[in-house]
């Protein structure tokens, strides 16, 4: 297996890579680097999809409406909520 340590920027890139560029706001895209980083400040291992099944970032109303006892992983800036599946 290769591994390749990401920065933030890196991490971006892949999710543009794979046609994901919408599916997180930047701030959205920042905590799920965060959270899978720990406390390293970078990111060994990414699967862009696996990574979009597992997290999302809801509105207040959306995160309201939602019914699933997930995990908050963090409040964004943005006024958005990113939760874990």
């Amino acid at each position: 297996m290769i591994v390749k340590r990401l920065s933030f920027e890196d991490f971006m890139r892949e999710f543009i890579r794979y046609d994901r560029q919408n599916q997180f706001s930047k701030d959205g895209l920042m905590g799920v680097y965060e959270s899978l980083s720990g406390y390293q400040n970078q990111v060994e291992v990414v699967d862009v999809i696996g990574i979009c099944t597992e997290y999302s970032e809801l509105t207040p109303n959306e995160y309201q409406d939602y019914q699933d006892q997930s995990i908050i992983v963090k409040k964004l800036i943005n006024g958005n909520i990113l939760i874990k599946h």
